[in-house]
Parts: C-alpha cells; sequence; structure tokens
C-alpha cells in the first residue's frame, strides 16, 4: 500500500544521506568493495493519533529502537540521527507545523535520555503534508472512494477539506481519516552510518565518491529547503524540561460565589505543587442562606508524562473555616470561629489543551479524603442563639473542579544532558 511506499522513500532518503556522510568523512577515497558491503541504517517509524505528539503509548517500541541505536554508536556503526516528524494537512496550518516539530522534538529527546549519542549528533525536521500528497496516497489505494479524493483535490488544492467532509454523507472523510491522514502523521528515525575502515589495497574510486564531492559536512546533511511546512532544526544539548509556574481558577466555584485562585509550580518531571485559595464572604440573598467559606487545599501532584500534562494523581491536605446556613432551621460554624477543619485526602485528574496555544489548558480533577470537625449550631436567624456544640468526622468528596490554567516557563531549561537551550 501507499503507505509501506512513502516509508520506502523516506528510507531510501536516509541511505542518500548516509552515502553522502560516507564519502565525505573519509579521508581517502571509497573502494567499489567497500560499497558492496556498506551496512544499513536503522529505519523506524511512530505513529500519533490527530492532534497528539506525546510518547506516552509509544514507550515501547522507542525503548527498543533506542537500545539499537545504542548498541550501533557504542560499537562505532552510527555517526548521528535524523528525525523527520510528519503531520497531515487537514486543520490550521500552525496547528500542524507545531505538531509536526513536538513529535519529532519529542522523539529526539526520548533518544538523548536513554541513549550516550550526544545532542549534536541528532538532527530533527519537521515536514506537514501538502494536500497533493494526500492525493497521491489516495489515488495509489486501491479503494472507490480514491477517485472521488484525487478529484476533489485536483478541483480546489488549496484547502479541500469543506468538500472532502461532505463527499458521500462523510464516509469519504472516514476513510480518509482511517487510511491516509495516520501515515502522514508519523515520525520516521534514520541512521547516518560511520564510514567503515579503508583498506589500503582499495584503490578503485567508486562512482559515489564523485558524485558527492560538493557534500562539505558529513555530520549535518543539506535538507531542501523551500517549502512552507518543512523545517530543519537541531536539537539542543539538554533534555527540553523547563520548570512552568500555572495560574489557575476554577469556573465552577465561581457558580457558588466563590472567589478563587490557584498556583501551580513544577519540582520536577513528573512531580508539581499546587496551592488553591477559596474565599467566600457573601450570603445568597438572604441572611439565611450562606455558604461562607476560607480554604487552601496544598496538593502533591504525580504526572504520569514527563511534562507534566494529561493524567495526574495528587495526595492534598486541606483547611477550610465555615459559616454555612440552608434556609432551615440551623446554621453551622466551626467552634468559636477559629477552628477550622482539618484533613486531607486524594485526587485525580486531567489537564488539556484548549486550543494551539500549548500554555492555555483546562484542568479537571475530582478527589474525596476525611476531615476532622469541631463546629458550633445555631439557630438559623438574625441573632440565633448556640444550639449545641458537635464533633465529628467527614468521609466524602473534597475537591470538584474544572480550572482555566496558564503556564509561565521559569528558569532554564533542563542542562542534565548538556547545554542552554
Amino acid at each position: 500500500m501507499s503507505f509501506i511506499k512513502h516509508r520506502i522513500a523516506r528510507s531510501l532518503l536516509a541511505v542518500l544521506f548516509a552515502g553522502c556522510a560516507f564519502a565525505v568523512a573519509a579521508a581517502t577515497p571509497t573502494s567499489a568493495h567497500q560499497a558492496d558491503n556498506s551496512r544499513q541504517p536503522i529505519s523506524a517509524v511512530q505513529l500519533f493519533p490527530m492532534n497528539v505528539a506525546s510518547l506516552d503509548n509509544a514507550a515501547a517500541d522507542l525503548r527498543r529502537l533506542a537500545e539499537d541505536a545504542e548498541k550501533g554508536y557504542a560499537a562505532g556503526e552510527i555517526d548521528s540521527l535524523i528525525i523527520v516528524g510528519g503531520a497531515s494537512p487537514e486543520g490550521p496550518k500552525a496547528l500542524n507545523r507545531r505538531l509536526a516539530q513536538e513529535r519529532a522534538e519529542n522523539v529526539a529527546r526520548f533518544l538523548i535520555e536513554k541513549t550516550s549519542i550526544p545532542a549534536e549528533k541528532i538532527t530533527v525536521i519537521s515536514k506537514v503534508a501538502e494536500w497533493s500528497e494526500v492525493s497521491d496516497f489516495a489515488g495509489k489505494l486501491n479503494d472507490g472512494f480514491a477517485p472521488l479524493v484525487v478529484a476533489a483535490i485536483k478541483k480546489n488544492p488549496a484547502n479541500p477539506t469543506a468538500t472532502l467532509r461532505q463527499l458521500e454523507k462523510g464516509h469519504v472523510w472516514k476513510w480518509l481519516s482511517q487510511e491516509v491522514f495516520p501515515s502522514l502523521r508519523s515520525t520516521d528515525i534514520m541512521a547516518i552510518l560511520t564510514p567503515l575502515p579503508v583498506s589500503a589495497t582499495d584503490s578503485t574510486v567508486a562512482p559515489e565518491a564523485i558524485e558527492t564531492k560538493e557534500i562539505t559536512e558529513a555530520q549535518s546533511p543539506t535538507i531542501e529547503e523551500g517549502k512552507e511546512t518543512e523545517t530543519v532544526v537541531n536539537i539542543p544539548a539538554e533534555d527540553g524540561w523547563q520548570r512552568g509556574f500555572y495560574i489557575k481558577t476554577n469556573l465552577p466555584a465561581w457558580l457558588a460565589l466563590l472567589t478563587n485562585i490557584g498556583v501551580e509550580v513544577d519540582l520536577a518531571p513528573h512531580w508539581s505543587f499546587n496551592l488553591p485559595f477559596y474565599y467566600s464572604g457573601f450570603n445568597y440573598f438572604t441572611s439565611t442562606l450562606k455558604f461562607r467559606t476560607l480554604g487552601i487545599q496544598p496538593e502533591v501532584r504525580w504526572w504520569h508524562s514527563p511534562r507534566n500534562h494529561g493524567f495526574f494523581a495528587g495526595a492534598h491536605f486541606s483547611m477550610a473555616y465555615y459559616n454555612l446556613a440552608f434556609n432551615r432551621t440551623f446554621r453551622y460554624q466551626d467552634r468559636d470561629g477559629r477552628t477550622p477543619a482539618l484533613g486531607g485526602g486524594l485526587a485525580l485528574g486531567w489537564r488539556f489543551r484548549l486550543n494551539s496555544d500549548p500554555n492555555l489548558t483546562m484542568e479537571a480533577s475530582i478527589g474525596a479524603g476525611a476531615y476532622r470537625m469541631h463546629y458550633d449550631v445555631f439557630y438559623n436567624r438574625p441573632g440565633g442563639l448556640l444550639y449545641d456544640t458537635r464533633k465529628r468526622t467527614y468521609i466524602g468528596l473534597d475537591q470538584a473542579s474544572l480550572s482555566l490554567t496558564y503556564r509561565f516557563g521559569i528558569g532554564k531549561r533542563s542542562e542534565t544532558k548538556g547545554g542552554e537551550r
């Protein structure tokens, strides 16, 4: 199928780069005997779901690739790596360019972290597919929808999305999403080979050596430029992690007239500290209905992703002063107004992006805990007398949030692998 042909083409590109590096690095001409015995480059493909650049579901495959790359580099067989990050053309161009770049950079950072290959030996290329490539893919597939796709793209080569979505009541677009687009969202990893030793008895100049005389840099092959959606970036000598500082607010809490703001700071990859503040000094339009609260809930979080994004689990401590009334007989207030509820619990949550801005996110979480409470019970009316004083332990829901969050990068990126980004 065309997907395989596309991968073969990129692998041939890796072989071409390897041949160029081989010809330049050798101090003497390359022999025909060596050309026959040249090693094959590592070539691997990592597919990504739509609008996703995370490697969370690819760790096993990439670990195997890292092991092969590490063995080849340690044995002197691999000189450097080229990583080509791809994105399919549907959707905003800016988002596609960012996804292609992030996919390639995330793979590069993984290999830098898991192998001894220096960052300067890894070149990243981002490539957003053109609609003409979609047409070529579809045209070579043996499927009844292919002619419709080719015709629609030929009619509007700049952006045929609207037409494609309407064809055959959406079935054509579904076919593209399942059979064509995924292959364009891949990241390819290819190796530049270390030149083989030159034999003293080999004196015949191979034709490849003559064709590559103009190449001047063995470790940084020249990539053809000129396409708007293609960029070439060298991954810096670091693991790419940078501490973040977050400002957030819980939107549903505002509906309950709870003024709130939260801050969070990354402690390390996988770890952060979250601190929300809640305050309400208002009655709900009557003196017998109120939810007056002053509370904090510091929380240590563990994130599944080292980028501190996506799924997290947290352990929190809570302290809250309260004065509660529900239009019923009694009002409840912490003992003497100086005995807050104290306790803690566990929470689960998820942080996700809202748009193409990676710093603007939404965060959903829910948690439960146990609290020791010592409180006074008053008759629920203005100047109501004390009725009773009670102690109890509350066990139940203590966190439910849907927070709008904005991230600020602070400090330098981690330098455990080398220099500053």
